[in-house]
């Protein structure tokens, strides 16, 4: 869901900032300094969909409506003064051209905001050969030590990781517009998720559910992948070697802490829904949330299984989730039910939204 937006752009010579209208041309709203004259970068950026939580230096679910500020990194690379190249990618340590930035996105309503580097950052000021290349990520993250063109995030079911398209801009062409007509192109960053979200909830189909099973005592996922890749600017892969993954036990919107107390997490049956015979109605009015987990997404045809734990019905391992059509991706949140009846559980999966997932409904 792409959303277009005013943003304010400042600059480094004292101006007043401008409202830039998405669709105007940045050539007659932006003012541009003379040569050899120093312009301030400040960025236009917007978290793609997710729900609000709260401010952190590096939380859990993160969505377009979080508020307070969300610290992250971007790289840079610059045209070479002679040849007009950029260099070929973002690993060379030693390159005049390579630098790595740490700044806040500060979003109180799910607008594209500036982004405000520690310090200062500017464009280049020549006449020409004068434009920059920039990508960011969240959380964040030094390079990888012995390449600044990769960087390794821990997935360890609540990181939240996020990587933006590679944008070009100049002191004449700036960050943080948008506008649709021209070269001047789309210039406002988007902090895309790259992990799928799994959000795990639980209830009973009959009354004699919650007696059998008794109380939840532990979710995990088989065989998760610890490690998220990203070579800059756009390649990302998943490594390490697999192991279980337990759920965090908080609500993935707000992140409120679920209570699993020292037996487990309790489950209940509603009758009094369950008497019209209508089992959505029943699961979506008494299912009782367990927790989430942001994986590696989960091609189709891939698999997933869990190992499940319950107070009285001890350990259930290698129990198959059914995955959607098209798998679990990336930027996408799914409801994973899992329905406890008197023998059984049957996972199942429908689409909810970060952006649009799916329920699965698992089978106890």
């Amino acid at each position: 869901m792409k959303t277009f937006v005013r943003q304010a752009v400042l600059s480094a010579m004292g101006l007043s900032a401008m409202a830039l209208a998405g669709c105007s041309k940045a050539s007659l709203d932006t003012p541009v300094a003379p040569v050899g004259e120093r312009v301030e970068i400040t960025l236009g950026a917007e978290v793609a969909s997710t729900a609000k939580v709260k401010a952190g230096l590096s939380r859990g679910v993160v969505d377009k409506g979080s508020a307070g500020p969300l610290f992250v990194s971007f790289a840079r690379i610059d045209q070479d003064e002679t040849t007009g190249k950029y260099p070929v990618d973002y690993s060379d340590v030693d390159s005049a051209f390579v630098a790595s930035w740490k700044g806040t996105l500060a979003s109180a309503d799910g607008s594209a905001t500036a982004i405000k580097f520690y310090d200062p950052k500017f464009y280049l000021s020549r006449a020409s050969n004068n434009s920059t290349k920039l990508v960011g990520w969240y959380p964040q993250t030094a390079f990888k030590s012995g390449s600044n063109g990769v960087i390794e995030i821990a997935v360890n079911g609540s990181n939240d990781i996020m990587l933006t398209e590679e944008l070009e801009g100049s002191k004449d062409k700036r960050f943080g517009t948008y506008v649709s007509d021209g070269d001047a192109g789309n210039r406002i960053f988007h902090f895309r998720h790259q992990l799928t979200q799994l959000r795990f909830f639980a209830y009973g189909v009959d009354a004699a559910a919650p007696g059998v099973w008794g109380k939840i005592k532990s979710i995990k996922l088989k065989e998760q992948l610890p490690t998220c890749e990203i070579t800059l600017p756009a390649t990302v892969a998943f490594t390490g070697t697999a192991a279980h993954l337990a759920l965090v036990k908080k609500k993935a919107s707000g992140d409120a802490n679920i209570d699993y107390g020292t037996d487990g997490l309790e489950f209940s049956f509603d009758s009094s829904v369950a008497a019209d015979g209508d089992e959505q109605a029943n699961r979506e009015k008494s299912a009782t949330e367990c927790g989430y987990a942001m994986v590696a997404p989960i091609a189709a045809g891939g698999k997933l299984t869990l190992i499940i734990e319950t107070e009285k019905g001890g350990e259930r391992d290698n129990i198959a989730v059914s995955l959607p059509a098209d798998g679990f991706k990336a930027g996408f949140a799914y409801n994973i039910y899992l329905r406890f009846s008197a023998i059984t559980i049957e996972p199942k999966a429908a689409i909810s939204k970060w952006q649009t997932g799916g329920n699965v409904n698992i089978e106890m």
